[in-house]
């Protein structure tokens, strides 16, 4: 980041208060925040991509996933999401029975962030949604059996949660600064 020196000297205070009026002002300005914003999605993106793989999960859900990060800025916040959805009514596998432990869409998103099933309860995660459950239908460690998108009877008895999010937020406590030197350094 730039520095700059001032004196103490009248010109030199008023000049001081003229470039912190000035910092407070890129600080706040919605360009400030979608900078940030889309510096946190393609990190987001970036987790994602090492942390995914196509054997743990169907590929149609991986690239649904991937492509459902997002943003809204609201005020001097923001907030990042993925609203990618499984379609439950769509899931011919399933019995109604089973289907009525579910809402017509299940977030794909939480599956990924959080986990679910047995195996996903056993992890010790940073931030877990308060609604969320883990084991819905009680299969316990013997788990179920799910129909992929080719048509193959897959056991599973969940699926650990890959705080995607939750690296996201370490990744900014240590490196967040640079993002707003380098936004900076453009500005000033």
């Amino acid at each position: 980041m730039q520095k700059k020196v001032y004196e103490l000297s009248i010109v030199d205070l008023k000049r001081l208060k003229k470039d912190i009026i000035e910092i407070g002002d890129i600080l706040k300005s919605k360009e400030f925040l979608e900078f940030i914003a889309q510096k946190c999605v393609a990190k987001i993106k970036e987790i994602s991509s090492t942390k995914l793989s196509a054997g743990a999960l169907d590929n149609n859900d991986i690239s649904s996933y991937s492509q459902s990060h997002k943003y809204s800025i609201h005020g001097n916040t923001i907030t990042l999401f993925n609203d990618s959805q499984i379609d439950i009514t769509s899931k011919t596998w399933m019995s109604e029975e089973t289907r009525a432990n579910y809402n017509a869409e299940l977030s794909l998103g939480k599956i990924i962030e959080f986990g679910i099933g047995y195996t996903g309860g056993l992890g010790s995660y940073d931030y877990v949604d308060a609604d969320w459950q883990y084991d819905v239908n009680e299969h316990g460690y013997k788990g179920w059996y799910y129909e992929d998108s080719a048509g193959n009877k897959v056991w599973t008895n969940g699926f650990a949660g890959k705080q995607i999010y939750a690296e996201l937020m370490n990744y900014l406590d240590e490196h967040l600064g640079e993002w707003i030197d380098e936004y900076f350094n453009k500005k000033l």
